[in-house]
């Protein structure tokens, strides 16, 4: 993920706080597969907490990455996975967003800048036009979440 959130979505999954995204109830994933929730996570919902997941990302000094840095980055990731993906998302997108949040929320909470930027670099072939798609997906549905406009 952090290929693609280091790209737009690292940019926006990767730049105000992460506030609710909905109600007490969190979506539940009816599948084997994080991120695709039952309900389909409003895209409203979604760019928030991939706001929240850039706001994260910001906040962490590359200088100076704390264990707290990467906690609360991965904190963000686990929310955005909570809200999950929206309906419209591709199934190659889904895939995607899968692959990329997973090699964010597997590193160990002291991980080096280093390795926090390196997580998704090994994608190739089929995983990398997955990450691709999410990215790409990113760009047309959060433009607000990455600070660009489209």
């Amino acid at each position: 993920m952090l290929r693609a959130l280091t790209s737009t979505a690292l940019v926006v999954v990767l730049s105000g706080a992460l506030t609710g995204c909905g109600d007490d109830d969190e979506p539940t994933t009816g599948s084997d597969d994080p991120g695709i929730a039952d309900t389909a996570a409003v895209t409203e919902d979604f760019c928030v907490a991939l706001t929240g997941v850039a706001e994260a990302y910001g906040a962490a000094s590359a200088d100076d990455l704390t264990e707290e840095d990467v906690v609360a980055i991965k904190a963000a990731v686990t929310q955005l996975v909570e809200v999950g993906v929206p309906e419209d998302t591709s199934d190659e997108a889904q895939e995607g967003f899968v692959l990329v949040t997973s090699e964010v929320l597997e590193l160990p909470d002291d991980a080096t800048i280093e390795e926090l930027e390196a997580a998704g670099e090994d994608f190739s072939g089929a995983d990398e036009e997955k990450a691709d798609a999410f990215d790409d997906y990113v760009d047309q549905t959060c433009d607000d979440a990455s600070g660009e406009d489209e």
